[in-house]
């Protein structure tokens, strides 16, 4: 994400487990694409057959993710074909779609300044005529539910050098070799049913993709494995769910924080919707322009 927002590459492949595509290109006022799980071949299949994990994409715009996500599916080259996603951006959205507006998480504190930028995005929607209203507070399954799901992935990952690895990946590691996979299959698939039904009948759900801003580097150094997935758990607390769901969810830019740093907001569709979600998102980068904003780094940059 930090070389697409350098302009050393114009796409940058990533990989999704619980926000690892989202929260980097909201750290990066870039668009990050995480599609319908299923959607594409499961490249992760081998180490992860719970479902959590999909490649995505961070991008400076929606479309170089629909390209990206039509050669994943198989059609390099034929971008103008009706079925395409990059063919989608070039129609508009259904009109009046439901949007969920979530500000806050059990997780978390949302800043003030955060959910001020999510909220404009929010007003925009509504200009273009869809419907807006309060949702509910994010879901919470519990991070001590999600833990043994994402310890089985991580356990099941291989690891060439494992004692590189830090302290709290080999913790996390240790808990999930003691998880099966049918145990962990049926975690998620509760956790799975909680997110849905916390969805009720919205077409869209927005939220922050991370609802404070990016830590400093060397910030969690000193923290314990437990403290440390706690708090990376306030970090992922919006993105997260949408693994376990496996719907298709994107971070857009939505301008920055008093800190001076970039803040995402968070959408997410059905199941399936992925065309929705390019066509939702590429209405908001012309109205937001985000290519042209860019962010002064001096009141985050100071000793």
């Amino acid at each position: 994400a930090a070389a697409v927002a350098a302009g050393l590459l114009p796409i940058g492949a990533a990989a999704d487990g619980g926000g690892s595509t989202r929260i980097p290109a909201a750290f990066n006022h870039l668009f990050g694409y995480k599609p319908t799980f299923e959607s594409i071949p499961n490249f992760y299949k081998p180490f992860d057959p719970i479902g959590l994990a999909i490649m995505g994409s961070v991008t400076h715009t929606v479309r170089d993710a629909a390209v990206y996500l039509d050669g994943l599916c198989g059609r390099p080259g034929r971008h103008a074909l009706p079925g395409s996603f990059a063919a989608a951006c070039d129609r508009p959205p259904p009109k009046g779609l439901k949007v969920g507006l979530c500000l806050s998480s059990p997780l978390l504190e949302v800043q003030p300044d955060i959910a001020e930028r999510v909220k404009s995005v929010a007003e925009l929607l509504e200009q273009m005529g869809h419907h807006v209203y309060l949702h509910d507070t994010a879901p919470e399954g519990g991070l001590d539910r999600f833990l043994p799901v994402y310890g089985r992935v991580m356990a099941a990952t291989p690891v060439l050098t494992p004692w590189l690895l830090q302290p709290a990946t080999r913790w996390v590691r240790k808990i999930g070799r003691s998880v099966t996979i049918e145990q962990a299959r049926a975690e998620n698939a509760a956790l799975g049913e909680i997110v849905r039904n916390w969805w009720g009948d919205a077409d869209v759900v927005l939220t922050p993709t991370v609802g404070v801003d990016p830590p400093r580097a060397g910030e969690f150094k000193a923290l314990d494995p437990p403290d440390l997935f706690k708090r990376m758990g306030t970090i992922g607390a919006f993105t997260a769910p949408f693994n376990i769901s496996g719907q298709p969810s994107a971070s857009i830019p939505a301008g920055f924080s008093n800190a001076g740093l970039p803040v995402g907001a968070l959408l997410t569709t059905r199941h399936g919707q992925d065309a929705t979600l390019f066509q939702l998102c590429t209405e908001l980068e012309k109205a937001l322009n985000w290519r042209r904003r860019r962010c002064s780094m001096a009141s985050s940059c100071s000793p």
